[in-house]
């Protein structure tokens, strides 16, 4: 029995854009912000890049970017900010943390698992995926703790 592989990957990619559909309509909900795909405010622009971001482990750039009327360039670029707008935006790091949420509930509940983009050309490969991965906990770890510190509370470094 041969099957299509072209109709396989039709069907993933749908789920996959279906699912970043949901983390989209989630977040309006809860944030009760209505997210304009035109605008350029940076609020809703932040908005879109956090969900973009949450979403960019369970989706490729061409469907989230489908999600937001968007090219998948805009997607590549978001992600090429997203580490500095988790250092210096405040905003950013709130509407992202409500995404990642809403990513990890969701994928749970769907029982949808992330895509592995590890690609055997050398323009990427898995010790720069893991690595970026580090860089983004440590990250996250650092904000958590300044945070954490901001209320009184000390954690030490390990």
């Amino acid at each position: 029995m041969k099957i299509n592989s072209i109709k396989i990957k039709e069907v993933v990619d749908s789920r996959s854009r279906a699912f970043v559909v949901r983390v989209r309509k989630e977040f309006e909900r809860i944030t009760e912000e209505k997210i304009n795909d035109e605008s350029r405010l940076r609020s809703l622009v932040e908005s879109r890049m956090a969900i973009g971001n949450a979403t960019r482990p369970y989706a490729t750039t061409k469907e989230i970017a489908s999600v937001f009327g968007k090219d998948h360039s805009t997607i590549v670029y978001w992600a090429s900010q997203h580490e500095a707008l988790l250092l210096y935006s405040p905003e950013y790091r709130k509407k992202f943390g409500i995404a990642t949420d809403i990513v990890s509930n969701l994928s749970f509940e769907l029982e949808v698992r992330p895509r592995h983009r590890i690609i055997s050309d050398d323009k990427r490969t898995a010790y720069q995926e893991l690595s970026e991965l580090q860089n983004s906990i440590n990250n996250l770890m650092k904000i958590q703790r300044e945070v954490l510190k901001d209320i009184g509370i000390e954690i030490p470094t390990i």
